[in-house]
């Protein structure tokens, strides 16, 4: 559930989100969540153009695991969980250049967050964030995990400089380089090969957009060599009723997924206005098979959005065996 008011007073507003999940298994560790975050942003322009939003919220999760593992052999059964504030200020600075034919756009951004420092518990299981990554589109996010199970806490700082160049109104590169700061260094959350480094690599990205095409590459560079530790390519086409798209992704000393070379495809078709089609697949290049497949069919209007996903994972890795998933999602919206 996520909710967000309109502006009131100063264009300030409010936010409510939600989520319960329950997972249930012959073997291992079982959990059931409520999360609940409660949110306000205020915003405020200056008379010569910067942008700044001043955010806060407070977020709560409520946990009941059984058989979760917690270390020298020995499981937790019980409840469990953490209350969590957090504030955060973001300033932008956006110049813009105009011609003939166009504009250019530059914007220097920064972050700054804090929230009471503290480690994720081991009696919370971790589900939904086993693979955090790190670049430019939650490089000034106060929190990178993409699930609930784990969070960043303790101060925290990012900036970067985006900048934007439009012609014609249909065609466009845009661009973003930043690093992040972090004071807490027990989150174990991936910007570095460096555990214990307080600054991040440096991400970036690139992109150009000329309708029906578009294209871009992502990288992130070493804080201390510049070397290029992660390549990413992808390229989209679209045009009524089809839409293709391919990706290349190339990593090296990873901190989470180590070396890795991988390219991605995936078809989709609109059948009408409102039930869409797709296939998608990934080989991994080093071992040169079959990473997953999977399709999907989605119907989505005004109201609500729905989506039935079937797939198959062909990973094994030691513990980790091939594995067939089905998911169904319901999403409603506009329920002002």
């Amino acid at each position: 559930f996520n909710w967000e008011s309109a502006p009131s007073f100063y264009n300030s507003r409010f936010m409510i989100n939600g989520n319960i999940m329950a997972l249930t298994r012959d073997i291992g560790a079982e959990s059931r969540r409520l999360s609940t975050t409660a949110g306000w942003k205020l915003p405020y322009i200056t008379d010569n153009g910067q942008i700044f939003e001043f955010a806060t919220q407070i977020r709560s999760d409520i946990y009941s695991v059984a058989d979760q593992p917690i270390g020298a052999g020995q499981n937790y059964n019980g409840q469990t969980g953490r209350v969590l504030p957090q504030a955060s200020l973001t300033w932008r600075y956006p110049l813009i250049s105009r011609f003939n034919y166009g504009n250019v756009l530059i914007e220097p951004i920064a972050m700054l967050a804090a929230s009471p420092n503290s480690a994720n518990s081991n009696k919370i299981p971790n589900e939904d964030s086993q693979v955090p990554e790190f670049n430019t589109s939650n490089l000034f996010s106060p929190n990178r995990f993409a699930g609930y199970d784990r969070v960043e806490t303790g101060a925290q700082a990012s900036y970067g400089l985006r900048g934007q160049a439009q012609i014609f109104n249909n065609k466009y590169i845009d661009w973003l380089v930043g690093q992040h700061y972090r004071q807490n260094t027990t989150n174990n959350f991936p910007y570095t090969n460096d555990a214990n480094s307080n600054l991040s690599d440096y991400v970036g990205k690139i992109g150009v957009y000329y309708d029906p095409f578009s294209i871009y590459y992502r990288t992130r560079l070493d804080k201390d060599s510049l070397g290029f530790n992660q390549n990413e390519v992808a390229g989209t086409f679209n045009y009524y009723p089809v839409t293709l798209s391919t990706s290349y992704l190339s990593l090296k000393n990873d901190p989470t997924l180590q070396d890795k070379e991988e390219i991605s495809g995936a078809f989709g078709v609109n059948l009408t206005k409102q039930w869409n089609w797709g296939i998608a697949a990934t080989k991994d290049l080093e071992l040169n098979n079959l990473s997953s497949a999977y399709t999907t069919i989605t119907f989505n209007n005004e109201c609500i959005y729905i989506i039935n996903s079937f797939g198959r994972n062909y990973t094994s890795d030691r513990d980790i065996k091939p594995s067939t998933t089905y998911m169904f999602r319901v999403s409603f919206k506009n329920l002002d």
